[in-house]
């Protein structure tokens, strides 16, 4: 869902007009990404994104850039010149 569908529907609950009076468009998409965050703490998943990564030498591994915590490793690939094939 996009965005500026749940800041019009907002707007329409709260009965405002548009370009909004009471609370300005900064403050709703504001708003909104706190109740993002929100959910994504109680609920991790909500926010998953699943992403491909190099791993480095050794155990200890880093996050990708924007990633905020790892939740589960579905397959390891064993990478060749020219195939990945799965692991175990």
């Amino acid at each position: 869902m996009l965005a500026e569908t749940i800041l019009t529907r907002a707007i329409t609950q709260l009965n405002e007009s548009d370009p909004p009076v009471q609370w300005t468009r900064n403050e709703l998409i504001a708003s909104l990404n706190e109740a993002r965050r929100l959910i994504c703490d109680i609920k991790p998943d909500a926010g998953e994104v699943t992403e491909g990564v190099r791993l480095a030498p050794g155990a200890r591994q880093t996050l990708p850039p924007g990633g905020q915590r790892f939740l589960k490793l579905p397959s390891l690939l064993h990478t060749t010149e020219t195939n990945l094939h799965p692991i175990g």
